[in-house]
């Protein structure tokens, strides 16, 4: 709903298609992407903007400050890729996950339970509140959307309610938090309570890297932001 979020000013980013089609995108700190497809394949963004195919099949996916990306399947089960040695599986489920820049790892799961990965790598502490979307900032906090698509955001003790109505939230490795909503309008967070209108559209999913948002349309076309500053 485009009413309910309060644009202050427009910002004009430039915009560059990618070639392929995806559902979901991760970008890392690092500026390593990653991507899925509707039907749940792999891939890995090449130097030449080409896609690796990577062995398995997920749903979600979002990427580490090292360039690794951790996602669900459809059983909702969880997968970190090492590397070489190919995905190690998490213990628990999730049906989304978010990574911050500095590598700390939160979750949500089909019942909206919102859950932060401990230190051990292998068990998670739930912490209260309710969302379907999520992702982390620099400072290891999450940023969720709710099914009612109201943002929030962690600030370490409790939820703090953010301005309008999103379907997917992402925060890049400075800490800027940009959104999309059902329509297709793409936003920037101005850090003051309001949202600035980006020109573009995308209604699927937004993953912001160290160069800006990556964003997926209704289409499945992926778009990339080259302006550094836009992160």
């Amino acid at each position: 709903n485009t009413k309910t979020n309060k644009s202050s000013g427009k910002i004009n980013v430039p915009w560059k298609n990618i070639a392929g089609g995806l559902t979901d995108i991760g970008v890392g700190a690092n500026g390593v992407v990653w991507g899925v497809n509707k039907n749940m394949s792999i891939y890995r963004l090449r130097s030449n903007n080409t896609w690796e195919n990577i062995r398995g099949g997920l749903k979600r996916i979002d990427v580490d400050n090292r360039g690794n990306a951790y996602g669900v399947n459809k059983s909702d089960h969880i997968y970190k890729w090492t590397g070489k040695g190919g995905w190690r599986r998490i213990p628990g489920a999730l049906t989304d996950i978010g990574v911050g820049a500095n590598g700390v790892v939160w979750g949500v799961n089909k019942n909206q339970d919102i859950y932060r990965l401990k230190s051990d790598g292998k068990s998670w502490q739930k912490i209260k509140g309710k969302a379907v979307r999520i992702d982390v900032d620099p400072n290891g906090n999450a940023v969720v959307v709710n099914k009612s698509g109201t943002p929030y955001q962690w600030n370490g003790k409790k939820w703090l309610r953010l301005p309008g109505v999103l379907h997917d939230i992402s925060v890049g490795p400075k800490g800027k938090i940009w959104g999309i909503n059902n329509n297709g309008a793409i936003y920037k967070y101005n850090g003051k309570g309001g949202w600035i209108r980006a020109n573009g559209s995308a209604n699927k999913a937004i993953s912001v890297g160290p160069k800006g948002p990556w964003v997926i349309n209704k289409n499945s076309q992926i778009y990339s932001c080259s302006n550094r500053s836009r992160n």
